[in-house]
């Protein structure tokens, strides 16, 4: 499923998640690897960034991409998680 943490070095796997967010924005084009990760791979990624701190990374994210992140993390089967969906659109 997560396709991209294969492709990170062995020293990344186990970093931090702001040792992560270093790591995408020293690449040469962020975007590019943001626009590669599937939405719950980019899910995964804020989740151990934080959302907070993981910003940046949502500025070279799709609109695709976005949408699914605020589906999968505030809809529980059909039921939307207002505090949730909040959280999101504060970012």
């Amino acid at each position: 499923m997560l396709t991209q943490r294969t492709r990170l070095p062995a020293e990344l796997k186990n970093a931090s998640g702001m040792q992560k967010l270093d790591w995408i924005l020293s690449l040469p084009v962020p975007a590019d690897f943001v626009a590669a990760l599937a939405p719950d791979e980019l899910y995964y990624w804020l989740r151990d960034i934080g959302k907070e701190d993981a910003y940046p990374l949502l500025e070279y994210a799709s609109q695709e991409q976005l949408r699914a992140l605020v589906d999968i993390d505030a809809w529980t089967r059909h039921e939307l998680s207002v505090p949730r969906w909040l959280d999101w659109l504060d970012l």
